[in-house]
């Protein structure tokens, strides 16, 4: 119950700033995005950015100025990973697997590359704009970890665990409200227990898990993924742009 609290408590804070924020804003956007994510640690395939599962975002932005946007975003990121897909002979012979359900919410700043207004009515080009984004980043999640296949003998976790974001991407205006976004990012975060091994480690003394399990290295998840993006307020606040 005391991390649910401390999740919501974070959550207020989060719609406290970017209400604050709305005060001076007049342009923003609201968007959708959908791709694969990956979790990268202890378990399974040591791929970077070979997707597993399917996960979303809600995203909100406002503009701060022809470069940056505050943007806000709410998402959910199931990832899964199984030893028996390694190319590591030892994480094979451990043969373990779990799933995990994220719920992730970051806040940060947004950082385009063309410091133009590509949103501006009546404007035919700076259609293409590359931007980055980062912040920090807050997730709650609930897993489980099992062995020799076998989820009805599971193991389950759940916590909460801070992260840094860092995503690049792009954007291009197809009509004057609408754009077209792709990204890829991944979220490096403050907790080894993404895949409940730190924990179950903790009950299973008489297995050994340091050949294939490195206790000094936090948890990451990528997140590859398009969507869509809609413009509006006044779109004519980029200062002349």
């Amino acid at each position: 119950m005391r991390k649910i609290f401390m999740f919501k408590k974070a959550l207020f804070l989060l719609f406290f700033a970017v209400n604050i924020l709305n005060i001076s804003a007049q342009q923003y956007e609201i968007g959708i995005q959908v791709g694969g994510t990956k979790y990268i640690g202890d378990i399974g395939k040591e791929d970077y950015f070979y997707p597993s599962d399917i996960g979303g975002s809600l995203i909100f932005k406002n503009t701060i100025n022809p470069w940056m946007l505050m943007r806000l975003s709410f998402s959910y990121f199931p990832t899964s990973a199984y030893d028996n897909e390694s190319y590591n002979l030892g994480r094979q012979t451990r043969n373990w697997s779990f799933t995990n359900n994220i719920m992730e919410v970051s806040m940060g700043i947004e950082y385009n590359f063309i410091p133009r207004n590509p949103f501006l009515r009546g404007r035919k080009h700076n259609r293409f704009t590359p931007y980055m984004f980062t912040g920090m980043s807050l997730s709650n999640y609930f897993g489980k970890l099992y062995q020799n296949g076998n989820p009805d003998n599971a193991y389950e976790f759940n916590g909460i665990a801070m992260g840094i974001p860092m995503i690049v991407g792009f954007k291009y205006k197809l009509s004057e409200h609408w754009l077209f976004s792709s990204e890829i990012g991944a979220r490096y975060n403050f907790s080894d227990n993404l895949d409940g091994s730190q924990k179950y480690s903790e009950h299973i003394d008489h297995y050994t898990i340091y050949p294939t399990t490195n206790r000094q290295s936090n948890d990451w998840y990528t997140f590859t993924s398009f969507g869509l993006i809609y413009t509006f307020g006044d779109l004519r606040c980029y200062f002349g742009f």
